[in-house]
Parts: structure tokens; C-alpha cells; sequence
């Protein structure tokens, strides 16, 4: 296992620190009879006997691979982002109209904000003012045009009859007007 310490049992086998097998520390009513060559670690942890009966344990704090962050590390891009939170007011280069987004409390407040459908437009039928969506144009593609067959005609007066039949079913639909 990488990035964990482990002590050695008394039967030679390893027993990795964790929260349902703690270090045993001797003094202070802890456990005892652990020598520093008892404790086992993998990078960015190392154990080192001071030959002295105690022993250091180290973590490697850094910014690379096999290290640990140190408490105090900024977020400029080598660490791991962390979650974390930011109040508005600390987003230094928002502009207020972003800060009020942020800040708004529902979202008819944020369309607020931005000035979303806070327009002076005035609905109309005249060439200033704007046509409401429901709107029709009177006499233009209303009801149902008159079906006209296709032409069979066989010589110009059956073809101008055929052509005046179809000039008839576009202006009783408003496509065109009348004369």
C-alpha cells in the first residue's frame, strides 16, 4: 500500500495504521514495546531509527507526485482542486450586474438583474410598435383554398381557363388580392 505506515507485529507481519488499528505508543498510558524497526512506511511517508530507541516519522510535503499538500497551499493549478466554497463579495473582478446574478435569490430577481423582460415595447398594429404573438394578417392565408386539378387542357383557351381557376383559388385564400 502507498501512502500509509505501518507497524510490524511481533510475528513479523505488517499492520497498517488506520482508524481501526492505530499506532501503539509507549509513556502516557499508551501501549508499548514497539523499536523504531517496528514501524514501516511507504512515500511520501518514511520512518527513520535514531539509534536511540525512537524513531522519526516523516511525510514528504510538496507539489509532486509520491507528496503530500501542505496546509497552507494556494489553488494555483498544482494542487488537486478541493472543495471549497467563495463568498461573492471575494470574486474580485465581477461586475455588479454579476454580482446581482449571483446573489439573486430566485430567478425572476436574476432576469431582474439583467434587465430580462423589463423592456418599454409597446405592442401595436402601426409601423413603430410591435405585432403580438397571436396576431393575424386580415385576408392573408385564411380558411381553406379551393382544390384546383391539375391542367388537362389541350389547347391556350383550356390552359387560360385552367390558369384563371387557380388566379381565383389563390386571392379566396389572400395570397393575392383581388384586381
Amino acid at each position: 500500500m502507498s501512502d500509509t505506515i505501518a507497524f510490524r507485529k511481533a510475528d513479523g507481519t505488517l499492520v497498517y495504521v488506520s482508524e481501526d488499528h492505530p499506532l501503539p505508543v509507549t509513556g502516557a498510558g499508551g501501549g508499548g514495546g514497539m523499536e523504531p524497526a517496528d514501524l514501516v512506511g511507504d512515500p511520501p511517508i518514511t520512518v527513520t531509527d535514531n539509534g536511540d530507541g525512537t524513531a522519526t516519522i516523516s511525510v514528504a510535503v510538496g507539489t509532486g507526485s509520491g507528496q503530500v499538500a501542505a496546509g497552507n497551499h494556494n489553488h494555483n493549478g498544482v494542487y488537486a482542486p478541493a472543495a471549497h466554497t467563495h463568498a461573492s463579495t471575494d470574486i474580485s473582478d465581477a461586475t455588479a450586474v454579476g454580482l446581482d446574478v449571483l446573489t439573486a435569490e430566485d430567478a425572476a430577481t436574476a432576469r431582474a438583474a439583467i434587465g430580462a423582460g423589463t423592456s418599454d415595447l409597446e405592442l401595436g398594429t402601426s409601423g413603430t410598435t410591435a405585432a403580438a404573438g397571436n396576431h393575424t394578417h386580415q385576408g392573408l392565408m385564411t380558411g381553406s383554398a379551393t382544390a384546383v386539378a391539375d391542367s388537362e387542357a389541350e389547347d391556350v383557351p383550356g390552359l387560360v381557363a385552367d390558369f384563371n381557376a387557380l388566379l381565383a383559388a389563390l386571392r379566396s385564400r389572400g395570397i393575392i388580392t383581388e384586381e
